[in-house]
This record gives structure tokens, sequence and C-alpha cells, in this order.
């Protein structure tokens, strides 16, 4: 709903194409591989990962969920005040 009222742009390209075909696919693509993504990756964790790495693997995916819950509120705010 942002991109279509132009308060945001989406600056990947395939992303982009993705979402200029099909919104309801691009929203679900935008859901469905960061979450697969991240189960993927908390039931893999190896145990001989430095613990750096784990760290690493650990804030991004923290940074990612605050992200998309900013989004989810953003669009909660829009939904509301139209």
């Amino acid at each position: 709903m942002s991109l279509e009222l132009g308060f945001y742009q989406e600056m990947n390209v395939l992303v982009n194409n993705i979402y200029n075909y099909s919104s309801n696919l691009f929203l679900l693509i935008k859901v469905i591989i960061p979450t697969a993504i991240l189960i993927l990756l908390a039931l893999n964790i190896k145990d001989n990962l430095s613990k750096i790495t784990k760290l690493f693997i650990y804030m991004a995916n923290i940074v990612y969920v605050f992200i998309g819950s900013y989004h989810i509120l953003l669009l909660i705010q829009l939904m509301y005040s139209i």
C-alpha cells in the first residue's frame, strides 16, 4: 500500500518487477522467503560455528523482525488513517 501511494520505492529491481506484476505475489514473497530462511537458519545453526558468526546471524534476524514489524505498524496506521 505504501508503494502504491508513493511513500516508499522498492529498490530491488527483481522484487520491483514482481510487485509490478502482482502486489499479492510481492507480499507473499516478502513474507514466505524470509520466514523460510529464518526457520532454516534456526534449525541448521551448527555447534561448530564461531560465537561471533552465531551472533551476527541472530542479530540480522532480530533486525529483520524489527523492520518487518515496523512495516506492519505503518500499514496498520495507514489503513486506519484512510
